[in-house]
């Protein structure tokens, strides 16, 4: 074998090598476990797995307890009786869903489908943290993480409307989870103006006069916590017992 051979011998060996690397090293695909469950107004709603967690991939719209009690509807012409309830309720939502007020969510009575429940403020730390976020950062107030809220809203920012800039979410909805815009309604009853560009999302955990929530926009990449009173509007997602 000539010496022009055996270099071409040896080049055509490492580049082989190198493509068995590059292939070896390639992170697998993930791939979302899903599976669906059923209200107690039979609406079925898609669920997925999420590291250790079942999460519906949609907001609540049941209107009733899951021992079948009603709860009260107060729509967009009870701007008074929302505000001054203290009961549970709910509203038909502008986009995505129903808003529930936390008084549904701190009831001894269950909204969520049987063996599923309203998240917790830790249950949703956990999962915040298994999509990226430090575990530090998950007990920040405010808006934590870097790019978790990309990886939870809807894929292409489908239903968020138009991006005004580079900065703003642009989801990829890698877990399944799809989170569209549902808007939020305030505790004086009326609803925010901004229906196509947020979702809010009521956890279990009460300080007393307040509960957790969570938050994506279209601005922001990152996932916003905080706690705020029982009259605000908000949507659901349920997890797994």
């Amino acid at each position: 074998m000539s010496k022009r051979q055996s270099l071409y011998t040896f080049i055509f060996v490492l580049f082989c090598v190198s493509i068995f690397s590059c292939k070896k090293d390639e992170a697998p695909e993930y791939v979302i476990e899903r599976g669906t469950i059923m209200d107690v107004d039979s609406n079925v709603y898609q669920t997925v797995k999420i590291g250790n967690q079942w999460w519906m991939a949609e907001n609540l719209i049941v209107t009733r307890f899951n021992d079948s009690t009603a709860i009260v509807r107060i729509n967009d012409d009870g701007i008074e009786a929302w505000a001054s309830t203290e009961s549970p309720a709910y509203c038909e939502g502008p986009k995505s869903g129903n808003l529930y007020n936390a008084y549904v969510v701190n009831s001894e009575k269950n909204i969520a489908p049987k063996g599923w429940h309203v998240p917790t403020d830790e249950e949703w730390k956990e999962l915040e943290r298994e999509i990226g976020m430090l575990a530090e950062e998950a007990d920040y107030s405010g808006w934590r993480g870097v790019l978790e809220a990309n990886a939870l809203a809807s894929k292409y920012r489908d239903g968020w409307g138009a991006a005004t800039s580079d900065q703003d979410l642009y989801g990829t909805d890698y877990y399944g989870f799809n989170a569209i815009p549902s808007s939020v309604r305030g505790y004086n009853g009326r609803f925010s103006p901004s229906v196509a560009q947020s979702v809010w999302w009521w956890t279990k955990t009460s300080t007393g006069t307040e509960n957790y929530y969570r938050s994506i926009d279209s601005d922001h990449t990152e996932i916003f916590r905080h706690a705020t009173v029982h009259a605000y509007g908000m949507s659901i997602r349920c997890i797994k017992d």
